[in-house]
């Protein structure tokens, strides 16, 4: 089925540009306003989103609702590959002994615990991105 989307689904920039945020209010107002439960908020912010691409910008419903769980899959994929990834690090340098290692050096950076967590979570994160873009751009090998 081929659908082509338009920028401008209203006639008006900026009431396309309200619509489109329209998701992000409700899931924002929803967790920092209303205090709502943040899965509950996702999903009402997922269901805005859907509920705007049909009615306003004129999706098709199955169209939508592929696009829902393709970019569900697509997100879920990455978070699982992170905590994988995570975990796999973490279990690794606990076994050679590079764990204690890299407390002792975050230690005596700071004493205090809040910062320290923040830098080993900021280091942490910059690692796996680091390796991930790497397996991203590495070449895959030809058939052969």
């Amino acid at each position: 089925m081929a659908w082509t989307q338009v920028y401008d689904p209203t006639g008006h920039w900026w009431l396309s540009t309200f619509v489109a945020a329209l998701p992000i209010i409700v899931l924002l107002g929803l967790l920092a306003g209303l205090k709502v439960r943040p899965h509950l908020c996702a999903i009402a912010g997922a269901a805005t989103a859907m509920l705007c691409a049909i009615f306003v910008v004129g999706m098709p419903a199955s169209l939508a609702l592929s696009s829902f769980f393709y970019g569900s899959a697509f997100g879920l994929l990455k978070i699982v590959w992170i905590v994988i990834a995570a975990a796999l690090l973490y279990n690794i340098s606990v076994e050679t002994g590079q764990f204690e290692i890299m407390k002792q050096s975050v230690a005596a950076i700071t004493p205090d615990r809040r910062l320290q967590l923040l830098l080993a979570a900021s280091a942490s994160v910059l690692l796996l991105k680091v390796v991930l873009d790497l397996a991203r751009l590495s070449p895959s090998p030809e058939p052969s």
